[in-house]
């Protein structure tokens, strides 16, 4: 079996901020919902997932998580995923869309709402907010992929535009292009490796 992804290359406790500031802007944090195991001291405290998040309220939950609480991971493989071209996942992936508001409302969530930011340092803070919104902008840019696929450019504007409009630094508009076609041609080497 290809093993997908690795976060490091040993089992060990990964200290809260770095896991914050790793679910703020990395794709694949340490811990990809499909195989963490969670407290139930950690879900007494923190209360069960927002359901206002709707398709990311794992994500959500993950990030309060680690606003509070150190994260282990064990380096093993620990779940597997089967791609066929008729599985669910797979249909729904294909056909519906998460809307991008999802994702910026994470960022208003956490860093301004609970203010996140203080626990990063000063000089550290707009680097990071700035990398979360393009991170944002490339998971709501997903939609277009949907949109492409069944030629609806009605919700391939309206993902263009949200993603422009909830984005206040304009250097990530810039790069945000640039960034999505560097994505793609890994995932294309990627897909041509298999």
């Amino acid at each position: 079996m290809r093993e997908l992804y690795r976060y490091q290359n040993h089992s060990g406790l990964i200290r809260n901020l770095v896991i914050l500031k790793d679910f703020l802007i990395r794709t694949y944090p340490c811990c990809v919902p499909t195989g963490i195991m969670v407290r139930k001291q950690c879900i007494d405290e923190l209360g069960k997932f927002d359901e206002d998040f709707n398709y990311i309220g794992d994500l959500e939950f993950c990030i309060r998580m680690s606003t509070k609480y150190d994260f282990y991971y064990v380096n093993q493989k620990l779940s597997a995923w089967r791609y066929t071209e008729s599985s669910e996942t797979v249909n729904i992936l294909h056909t519906q869309t998460i809307s991008p508001v999802y994702f910026y409302r994470l960022i208003d969530k956490f860093y301004y709402k609970l203010n996140v930011a203080r626990f990063f340092p000063k000089k550290d803070r707009e680097k990071i907010i700035m990398d979360a919104y393009i991170f944002a902008s490339k998971r709501a840019m997903l939609n277009s992929l949907v949109a492409l696929k069944f030629f609806d450019i009605k919700l391939l504007l309206f993902t263009i535009k949200t993603v422009y409009k909830s984005d206040p630094f304009v250097i990530n508009r810039i790069k945000l292009p640039f960034s999505l076609f560097k994505e793609f041609i890994i995932a294309l080497y990627n897909l041509v490796k298999l």
